[in-house]
C-alpha cells in the first residue's frame, strides 16, 4: 500500500516525534543514572577521604603520646587531645556515610573498639608519666596491646578502604557504561545529542574538576605525611631482620652524614655503634625481637666524619601474620648536648670554689660539692643525708630556720648570712644565696666563707670612727687657723701701722739737719714694716689658697697672659725686656687663681732678670709628647739663674736661693705657685744654670676631674 506524502510526512512527523521523545526519555533515564552514579562514586571517595583522617588522627595521637612520654611536654597531650576529638568527630560523620553498606556496618563496630581500646592505653600512658614523671623512661618495656590495637585499625582501615576502591571501580566502570550510551544517543539525534552532550560536557567537566581537586588534596595529605617523616626533630628508621636499614628518615641521615643510597640495604645498625655500644647491641636485638618493644636505651653512634653522636632510642617490632618479625619501627632523639650539658654542670659544680649544695626543705644534705671539704672540713660523704641545722650556730639556728621557710613558700634568699661550724670545732660566717622548687621540695644553695671580709668590715668600721675622730679634729684645727688669720689680718697690722706711722713721723721730727746714721735708722724701721705686712698679706694669700674652692672654667691662656703683661705694666717699664710669646693650649681651670700662676712667674722672671744687660723672657707650652692627657706651660729668662743643687727649695716657704738686699720678696710667691698648679692635679718644677737664666715649669691636665670637697 502506497503511503500519501502527507501520510509519510505526518508518520515521518510522528516517528521523529516519537524518537525525539524516546532519546529525550533515554536521555533523561542516562542523566539521572548517571547522577546517582556520580553521587555514588563522590560518596565512596568521601568514605576513602574519612578513613585516611581516621589512619593520620591515630598516627598523630601515638606520635603525639610518644612525644608527651619522652619530654614531659604538656603541648603534647593538648595535641593528642585535639586529635582525639577530632577522631571521634571523623567516626560519627564515616558513621553517617556507610550507612547504606552493610558490610563496612560490620566493621565499624570493631575499627570503634580498637580505637577505643588503643586511646584508652595511650591515656594510660599519659596519666604514668604524669604522675611518675621522667621516671617511667627507666621502666620495663610496656605491654604491647596498643600498639596490636593500633595495627588492627591499621588493618581494618586497609580492609575498608579495598571494598570502597571495590565500589568505587564498580561505579566508575557504570558511569562509563551510562555515557557510552549517552553518546550513542547524541549521535542519533543532533538536537539532542548536542543538548545532553552540553549537559555531559558539563557534568564530566565538573567531575574531573572535582577528582582532580580531590587527587591534590590527596598529593598535599601525602606530601605533608612525608614531610612530617622526614624532617621531624626526631630520627625515624626501620631495621629488618638482619638489622639493615630498610627506611631511615632526612633527619638521622643529616645527623650521620650519609645518603639514603649508601645506607638503605647497604648497612646495620652495628655498622654505625661505636665500640663500646656494637658489643652489647646483637643481645639487645636478639631480645627485642623476642619482646617486640626497646625503650629509652642509650647508643652511641659514629657519624661517616667519625665524631661521636649519643642517641636515646625506642622501637617496636613488627610481625606477619604468623608472629614472624618482619622490621622495626624506631624513634631516635639527639641526646648528645643534653650529656655535655650534664658533664659541664658536674664538673662546675665539683670545681666551684663557692660551697654548693642541694638539700631538702626539710633541713638535710643531699649533695654537696668539695668546696664544702677546703672550707670546713667535712667530706661531702660526711654530709651527705645529714641535718644542716646540727652544724648551725645556736644563735643562727632560729633565723635559718625563718630563711628555710620563706624558701619552702618558693621566696628567694640572698646575702643571707650565718655560722657553720668547722671540722676543728670553730664557727666560720657563710653568706648564702639560694632558690627552691616547691614541686620537688628542695633547695639549690650557694655560699662564700666571709669570715675574714667581716673581720675587715669590722676593721675598717673601726678606722672609720677613727677617721672621723681625726676628721673633727681637723676641723676644729681649721677653725683655730681661721681665728689665726684673722688674727693676724687685723691684731698684726695695727702694730706694724703705728711702727710705721712713727716712724714717718719721727723722720719728719728731726728733719734733712739729723745726721745720716740717724736717718738710715728711721728708713730701716720703716721699710722693715713695709716687708713685713707684705709678709703677712702673702702669708694670708697662701692660707687661702688650699682652702677656697675651685671654679673651673675654659681658659684662653693667650689672652690671660697679655692681660697679665697689660696690667702689669712689664712691657712699658724703663727696662727694654724682649718678650717671646707663643701661642698657648686652651685648658679648664679657675680664672682667678690660674692668673695669680702668671703673676708670680711673669714677676719672678722680670726681677731676677733685672741684672742683665739685655732682658729676655720667653713663655709658652703646648701638649706633652709623653702623655697627651696634660698641658706643659713654661716662663724662661736669662738673669741671674739658680744652682740645680738648691732646686727643690725653690718652691719651699720662705726658701730663698738670693739675699733680701740683692733682691726683693717674701720667699711665698713660688710656693702659692705650686700649691695652685697642684690643686689642679697639676706638676711644677724648675731648670737653670748660675748667671745663665732659669725655666720655671708647670703642667695643667687637658681634662680635670672635679676637685676632692
Amino acid at each position: 500500500m502506497k503511503l500519501s506524502l502527507e501520510r509519510k510526512i505526518t508518520l515521518g512527523f510522528s516517528g521523529a516525534l516519537l524518537l525525539l521523545a524516546f532519546v529525550f526519555m533515554s536521555a533523561a533515564w542516562c542523566v539521572g543514572q548517571f547522577k546517582q552514579t556520580t553521587l555514588a562514586i563522590n560518596h565512596s571517595r568521601d568514605v576513602l577521604s574519612r578513613l585516611q583522617e581516621v589512619h593520620i588522627h591515630v598516627l598523630d595521637m601515638q606520635s603525639a603520646v610518644r612525644g608527651f612520654t619522652i619530654t614531659g611536654n604538656e603541648a603534647m597531650v593538648t595535641r593528642f587531645a585535639a586529635g582525639s576529638t577530632e577522631l571521634d568527630a571523623t567516626i560519627d560523620t564515616l558513621r553517617e556515610l556507610i550507612g547504606d553498606n552493610p558490610r563496612q556496618q560490620q566493621r565499624l563496630p570493631q575499627l570503634a573498639q580498637h580505637l577505643q581500646r588503643a586511646r584508652e592505653i595511650m591515656q594510660t600512658r599519659i596519666a604514668e608519666r604524669r604522675n611518675r614523671g621522667a621516671a617511667v623512661l627507666a621502666d620495663p618495656p610496656p605491654s604491647f596491646e596498643g600498639q596490636r590495637s593500633v595495627e588492627a585499625v591499621r588493618e581494618l582501615i586497609r580492609t575498608m578502604v579495598a571494598n570502597e576502591h571495590t565500589l568505587l571501580d564498580d561505579r566508575l566502570a557504570r558511569s562509563r557504561a551510562i555515557g557510552g550510551f549517552s553518546m550513542m544517543l547524541i549521535a542519533s539525534a543532533s538536537v539532542v545529542a548536542i543538548g545532553l552532550g552540553t549537559i555531559a560536557v558539563r557534568r564530566v567537566t565538573r567531575e574531573i574538576r572535582y577528582r582532580r581537586l580531590t587527587e591534590a588534596r590527596l598529593k598535599v595529605c601525602l606530601a605533608h605525611i612525608e614531610d612530617l617523616y622526614n624532617h621531624a626533630p626526631c630520627g625515624y628508621h626501620s631495621l629488618d631482620p638482619a638489622g639493615l636499614f630498610g627506611e631511615i628518615n632526612d633527619t638521622m641521615l643529616g645527623w650521620l652524614g650519609y645518603t639514603r643510597e649508601e645506607m638503605v640495604g647497604r648497612m646495620t645498625f652495628s655498622d654505625i655503634l661505636a665500640p663500646e655500644s656494637a658489643a652489647a647491641f646483637p643481645a639487645r636485638y636478639a631480645r627485642f625481637k623476642e619482646t617486640g618493644s626497646t625503650t629509652n636505651s642509650e647508643y652511641t653512634w659514629l657519624r661517616k666524619d667519625g665524631s661521636r653522636l649519643i642517641v636515646l632510642l625506642n622501637k617496636t617490632a613488627v610481625y606477619d601474620s604468623n608472629g614472624v618479625y618482619v622490621a622495626s619501627r624506631s624513634t631516635v632523639f639527639d641526646i648528645s648536648q643534653l650529656k655535655r650539658a650534664e658533664e659541664e654542670r658536674d664538673r662546675f659544680f665539683t670545681l666551684s670554689r663557692d660551697l654548693l649544695c642541694i638539700a631538702t626543705v626539710e633541713g638535710r644534705f643531699k649533695r654537696v660539692n668539695p668546696a664544702w671539704e677546703t672550707a670546713l672540713g667535712y667530706t661531702p660523704e660526711q654530709l651527705h643525708g645529714q641535718p644542716f641545722a646540727e652544724l648551725i650556730h645556736p644563735d643562727d639556728r632560729e633565723r635559718t630556720g625563718e630563711e628555710v621557710e620563706r624558701l619552702a613558700r618558693g621566696e628567694e634568699s640572698i646575702d643571707f648570712e650565718n655560722r657553720y661550724r668547722h671540722a676543728d670545732g670553730t664557727y666560720r660566717w657563710l653568706r648564702w644565696n639560694a632558690r627552691s622548687t616547691p614541686d620537688e621540695k628542695l633547695i639549690y644553695a650557694s655560699a662564700r666563707d666571709v669570715t675574714e671580709a667581716r673581720a675587715s668590715d669590722d676593721r675598717i668600721h673601726r678606722l672609720n670612727t677613727d677617721l672621723g675622730q681625726r676628721a673633727r679634729q681637723l676641723e676644729a684645727a681649721n677653725q683655730e687657723l681661721e681665728s689665726f688669720s684673722y688674727s693676724v689680718s687685723h691684731d698684726l697690722r695695727a702694730p706694724l701701722r703705728h711702727v710705721d706711722g712713727f716712724a714717718s713721723l719721727l723722720s719728719k721730727r728731726i728733719g734733712p739737719e739729723a745726721d745720716k746714721e740717724a736717718q738710715r735708722y728711721v728708713t730701716t724701721i720703716s721699710r722693715a714694716a713695709k716687708q713685713m705686712g707684705t709678709l703677712i698679706d702673702d702669708l694670708l694669700a697662701f692660707s687661702r689658697v688650699g682652702r677656697t674652692p675651685l671654679r673651673l672654667e675654659p681658659i684662653d691662656h693667650n689672652a690671660l697672659v697679655a692681660d697679665v703683661l697689660e696690667n702689669g705694666h712689664y712691657r712699658s717699664g724703663e727696662r727694654q725686656i724682649v718678650w717671646e710669646i707663643g701661642a698657648l693650649p686652651p685648658v679648664r681651670a679657675d680664672r682667678a687663681l690660674l692668673r695669680q700662676v702668671w703673676v708670680n712667674l711673669i714677676e719672678n722672671a722680670v726681677k731676677y732678670s733685672g741684672k742683665s744687660p739685655a732682658p729676655r723672657i720667653a713663655i709658652g707650652g703646648g701638649p706633652n709628647p709623653e702623655d697627651a692627657s696634660e698641658a706643659i706651660f713654661f716662663v724662661r729668662d736669662n738673669g741671674v739663674g739658680f744652682d740645680m743643687a738648691y732646686a727643690d727649695k725653690l718652691f719651699g716657704v720662705f726658701q730663698r736661693l738670693h739675699g733680701p738686699t740683692e733682691f726683693e720678696g717674701t720667699g711665698i710667691g713660688l710656693a702659692n705657685v705650686r700649691r695652685i698648679v697642684a690643686r689642679h692635679n697639676g706638676r711644677t718644677w724648675a731648670e737653670g744654670r748660675v748667671d745663665e737664666g732659669a725655666v720655671f715649669y708647670f703642667s695643667i691636665p687637658v681634662t680635670l676631674p672635679p676637685p676632692h670637697a
